[in-house]
């Protein structure tokens, strides 16, 4: 791929909509808690605005509150990793003594500028001492994702079709295949520090129960086997847990957790136990991995709702138009 971005209006072939099953709305299948609208806004924004060489610091609780855009000094390709780490590093540190500035009391709110005037800003203009101090604790900085996102869409092309027919022929809705979006960016290659490996990310346990993996063969890197392994796991989180937003999330946090979740709470609202469990290992991934699914959700498809060019349609975009039809017409 060229250092030069595709136009989006180039990669309408290659995008799939939020397409479910005819026979069942959208929103039985993937529901969106209104609580759960600042999340996904802020992933739609990570997705769709800010590419690698920019860094968005945050509340990693409250995804409104965001201090600012910080420039990272080069894409994520760049082959300058240690100069953005670097510059990651001083950012949070530079907004961590504004927030620590404020918990002391040691700013004249009457003559506020720069770091100090954002945090002031992004917080409410509150006093509350307190509050800037519990802000330091959840201070993080997410890199974009916008040039990532855009690679994914061309890397998908040899397989997105024949991954939508695998995953409605295990009985789920084709709109999970946005996940390897998130989860590898449609990196074949894609090798994560836990052990997760290709499209999908399926660890060495779990991926053992579906797929051959030894010394010489690993069928996770193979995008349509593992497509088939991941309908499955997926479908088996669905009817352990019963419904997508806790299978999907447990695909993150795995399926004993998301029951200890429920359990613990007394609830299967996803919105609830985003907001509210305290599981060790439940954090902001597991938290954000059913909006950041909403999310890319809504990129690919107001990407190709957006499209007015001349140019014909794909044949993707034709086998979307025709599926879109038919639900509508048997609703």
């Amino acid at each position: 791929m060229s250092a030069r971005p595709l136009p989006w209006v180039l990669l309408v072939a290659i995008v799939i909509p939020s397409l479910v099953f005819a026979e069942q709305p959208a929103l039985a299948l993937f529901p969106r808690p209104p609580e759960l609208t600042g999340a996904v806004e802020f992933w739609k924004r990570v997705f769709a605005v800010y590419g690698t060489d920019q860094g968005v610091v945050h509340d990693s609780e409250d995804l409104t509150i965001i201090y600012g855009v910080e420039g990272l000094g080069g894409r994520a390709e760049s082959g300058r990793e240690r100069e953005r780490q670097q510059a990651q590093q001083a950012a949070l540190a530079r907004y961590r003594r504004a927030l620590e500035r404020f918990a002391n009391d040691q700013v004249d709110t009457t003559r506020l500028a720069g770091d100090d005037l954002r945090v002031w800003l992004a917080l409410g203009k509150t006093t509350d001492r307190m509050r800037y101090r519990c802000a330091v604790e959840s201070l993080r900085l997410q890199v974009g994702q916008k040039d990532r996102f855009e690679r994914g869409l061309t890397a998908s092309e040899p397989y997105i079709k024949e991954m939508r027919r695998i995953l409605r022929s295990h009985s789920v809705s084709d709109s999970l295949a946005v996940l390897p979006f998130i989860e590898s960016a449609f990196d074949v290659r894609a090798y994560s520090k836990a052990g997760a490996a290709g499209l999908w990310q399926i660890t060495r346990p779990t991926g053992r129960r579906f797929l051959k993996i030894n010394r010489r063969i690993d069928e996770r890197r193979d995008p349509f086997k593992s497509t088939s392994a991941a309908a499955r796991i997926l479908r088996e989180n669905r009817d352990f847990l019963g419904n997508w937003p806790l299978a999907i999330t447990a695909y993150n946090h795995g399926p004993n957790g998301m029951a200890r979740a429920v359990k613990t709470l007394g609830t299967q609202d996803i919105a609830t136990i985003i907001q509210r469990y305290k599981g060790k290992r439940f954090g902001f991934a597991s938290r954000n991995f059913y909006p950041e699914f909403l999310a890319a959700l809504d990129v690919i498809h107001s990407r190709l709702q957006e499209n007015d060019s001349d140019l014909p349609a794909s044949p993707l975009a034709k086998d979307l138009g025709q599926m879109q039809s038919q639900g509508q017409g048997r609703q």
